[in-house]
């Protein structure tokens, strides 16, 4: 039987893996779980399951050893995420790649470990893993969640790294298109999540969340890669928000006449901000850039995320409530702004991937895995480029054709989050031919 370490954030991750870990054991693989928060931890504890306390593991593992090898620029690329969000000393995060990659080359060396199931691939203990790979001559699996609830695995990367992002424009057009798939993928079905109405659950996520963010003046002795650089005041709202609805109290009057330009928000600190964003260094100046760059006549339409509700910071709101150009609208459908609207700008979110079932064009500011669908910001001529996008339309048939290749080739229909689960067969050979 071989071995293979999936990694789980949280319950819901760890709950996903265990209804498929017969199927595993099917294909000869034995899973491992790699938990980094309590909620996973517990959940593996209650149900017997294989797991380890992976921030508390590796804070056992000699700092020295394997790690003597990794160069300099090795260990800042494996943190630089972290450090942005949290300038703890460049010296703590040193010491914690180090134990993190010396916990991989000691698992990766085994004969019957196959490699590991991560989630993202820039997090210090996602590129960490990537690294020991590397040297012991294993496989890593990397996996997010997907546009219209799906799964992401893939072992090039997800985000702007995954293998569909450097698929030439000949493969996408000599694609055959399959429209009762390309229905089928855009079709999301209302799927029960398994933790709505229970109080427990609810419960056992607060552990979760204060891990994620600390009061400031105790940050330093929690782990710092589980750790988001978020407020922890301002972020109880989040918690509560699992239970009630918040009410959403930076709305703006949503009626509104003529032409305008669409822009979903992201989280500030979500890693497609903070690392595949390489034209601004926050949102606050990507909307002032964008709102800068509008057709005369139009208006920018904004939207938070629903994770960052009045969040944005007091001179995002003061920008924009200054700015007679600006509409903040939290209370519309989101995909009635997006059909209306005549060119939908984001940074890289999954709202833009999304937004191609529609005829509205899609700009994004950033890097994402997505671009050879949508129109492309470079970093110069913002004005010119949001003009090109709405006056030069991506043809249908191409968008089709390109959605229809990245559902039938690398996504699964599913989410770890649901009461049940309509593909886990599907996903254990996924996983398992990586591996074959």
């Amino acid at each position: 039987m071989k071995t293979l370490y999936v990694m789980c954030f949280y319950e819901s991750n760890a709950r996903y893996f265990h209804h498929a870990i017969e199927q595993f054991k099917k294909n000869n693989i034995d899973l491992i779980f790699l938990c980094m928060y309590p909620s996973a931890v517990g959940y593996c504890r209650r149900n017997n399951l294989k797991y380890i306390n992976l921030p508390h593991k590796v804070r056992k593992q000699d700092k020295n050893g394997f790690s003597e090898k990794l160069t300099s620029k090795a260990i800042k690329e494996c943190y630089s995420f972290h450090h942005k969000l949290l300038p703890f000393s460049h010296e703590k995060y040193t010491d914690l790649v180090k134990q993190y990659y010396n916990f991989y080359m000691d698992a990766f060396q085994k004969e019957e470990c196959l490699g590991a199931v991560v989630i993202g691939d820039v997090r210090l203990f996602s590129s960490t893993a990537t690294l020991a790979s590397y040297q012991c001559n294993k496989k890593i699996v990397y996996f997010e969640p997907g546009p219209f609830g799906t799964m992401i695995f893939d072992d090039s990367g997800v985000n702007k790294n995954m293998t569909i992002s450097s698929i030439s424009d000949e493969c996408i057009s000599s694609h055959v298109l399959d429209k009762t798939k390309l229905s089928d993928f855009y079709e999301v079905k209302s799927v029960n999540q398994y933790y709505k109405g229970s109080i427990s659950a609810y419960i056992r996520k607060i552990p979760d969340v204060f891990l994620s963010i600390p009061p400031k003046l105790i940050k330093a002795s929690f782990p710092i890669e589980l750790q988001t650089g978020e407020s922890f005041y301002d972020s109880i709202p989040y918690l509560f928000s699992r239970i009630k609805k918040p009410r959403q109290n930076k709305i703006a009057n949503a009626r509104y006449n003529g032409k305008y330009i669409f822009f979903p928000l992201q989280v500030p600190c979500d890693v497609q901000i903070v690392m595949n964003s390489p034209y601004f260094d926050s949102i606050l100046q990507m909307v002032k850039s964008v709102a800068q760059s509008i057709p005369d006549g139009y208006k920018l339409v904004l939207r938070e995320h629903p994770m960052n509700l009045g969040r944005y910071g007091s001179s995002f709101y003061s920008y924009i409530e200054s700015n007679d150009k600006i509409i903040l609208d939290n209370s519309n459908n989101i995909w009635e702004l997006v059909k209306a609207s005549e060119l939908v700008v984001v940074n890289n979110s999954t709202v833009g991937i999304e937004s191609l079932k529609y005829n509205t064009e899609v700009l994004v500011l950033g890097d994402a895995f997505y671009h050879k669908a949508v129109h492309v910001f470079n970093g110069e001529g913002l004005k010119d480029k949001i003009h090109h996008s709405i006056n030069n339309p991506i043809s249908r048939e191409y968008k089709d054709k390109y959605l229809s290749l990245l559902y039938e080739n690398y996504l699964i229909k599913d989410n770890y989050k649901n009461e049940s689960y309509i593909n886990l067969g599907l996903m254990v050979n996924k996983i398992s031919n990586f591996y074959a």
